[in-house]
């Protein structure tokens, strides 16, 4: 995760690992939402919504807003096309 990190960004990631533990979760924890969103009989057909813990939720308001959504979007692409090349 932090290959691209700065040499003091790197050590402040190492130094803080035992505590990081306590609270990271495993890929398969991480995944979890977005796998049962995905193949869940009952939200086939639901599109739009924000889950967090398998659960709908509000969305943030950052995220309703459309010109920093196409912000990023493009950002996106252009960062891809760079590392892609």
């Amino acid at each position: 995760m932090t290959r691209n990190f700065s040499a003091l960004i790197k050590f402040g990631y190492w130094i803080s690992q035992p505590l990081m533990r306590l609270v990271e979760k495993t890929p398969a924890e991480g995944a979890y939402t977005s796998v049962h969103v995905a193949t869940a009989p009952e939200l086939q057909g639901i599109g739009g919504k924000y889950f967090v813990h398998c659960a709908p939720v509000q969305m943030p308001a950052a995220a309703e807003h459309v010109g920093q959504c196409e912000e990023l979007w493009e950002l996106s692409q252009s960062i891809t096309a760079k590392a892609t090349q």
